[in-house]
């Protein structure tokens, strides 16, 4: 738990830092009508269907054309819905809230986005907070890469691509060499659709998906993904991440989800007192 909150309290204040700078998150706007999935979870009454592209919806720009003003709206949207879900989950199902609680580690793996556009000075700068050295930075068209020795000497390149017109941004991660972590989120006509690929040291690989619609949202896992999920195209519904074995939503007070044992979950939310 304290590690997480470290991680929390140095993202924050580097979103913080670059709001300073000028790079002002916009704000998201709803757009989709809630209706009944037509998937084997409809049950669970999240908003489902298909997904305008950006360009057939009525949404105001998100981003100034960066990927880190991007990430910056995104991460705002997603923090919102994340907080809630974690919360409810912690209180009725440990074991639940631990499995959402690692997905908060995705924030850290993608920390270089949020320098991305902005330039190689603010990329040291906010890198050095964790003790990054000899960081390298490049933008070749709508590409960016980023690369630094972590404080365990380990060297790490992050490649992020971004089309700033569907406001979708791709990203991967390499340490020494190999390939160990893969992120994506799409803007849709409902929020964002997300996923998230850790390729672990043991050999295995993982999986959470996440989606976003408004304070609603829904958190699906697997811990025995075999290879790299296909990438998203923005037609996804708010609630495909439900096809994951292990998945939880939030739907108002509401949150419903099915644990790693297969045990339904279904209750009411009520925020834990500050």
């Amino acid at each position: 738990m304290k590690k997480t909150l470290i991680i929390v309290l140095a993202v924050f204040t580097l979103c913080l830092a670059f709001s300073a700078c000028g790079k002002a998150p916009v704000q998201t706007q709803e757009t989709a009508q809630a209706s009944p999935s037509d998937s084997q979870n409809a049950e669970t009454s999240l908003p489902s269907g298909e997904s305008q592209s950006p360009a057939e919806t009525s949404a105001a720009p998100v981003s100034d054309g960066t990927p880190a003003s991007s990430y910056s709206a995104f991460l705002e949207a997603k923090n919102a819905v994340f907080t809630r879900l974690s919360d409810g989950l912690m209180q009725k199902d440990l074991m639940a809230g631990m499995t959402v609680a690692g997905f908060g580690l995705a924030d850290l793996m993608m920390l270089p986005v949020s320098f991305c556009g902005i330039g190689k000075e603010a990329a040291e700068a906010g890198l050095a907070m964790f003790n990054a050295t000899g960081v390298n930075y490049s933008e070749s068209g709508n590409t960016y890469t980023i690369s630094y020795t972590g404080e365990d000497g380990a060297v790490n390149a992050f490649t992020a691509t971004y089309d700033a017109a569907s406001d979708a941004l791709s990203c991967t991660v390499q340490e020494n060499g190999k390939d160990s972590f893969f992120a994506e989120y799409r803007r849709t006509s409902y929020g964002y659709a997300s996923q998230y690929y850790f390729l672990n040291d043991d050999g295995t690989a993982s999986l959470y998906q996440f989606t976003v619609s408004g304070e609603d949202g829904v958190l699906g896992y697997s811990s025995a993904q075999s290879s790299k999920p296909a990438a998203l195209t923005g037609s996804e519904a708010a609630d495909f991440p439900a096809a994951l074995p292990e998945w939880y939503g939030i739907k108002g007070s509401a949150i419903t989800g099915v644990s790693s044992d297969g045990s339904k979950l279904d209750f009411e939310y009520t925020p834990s007192a500050e």
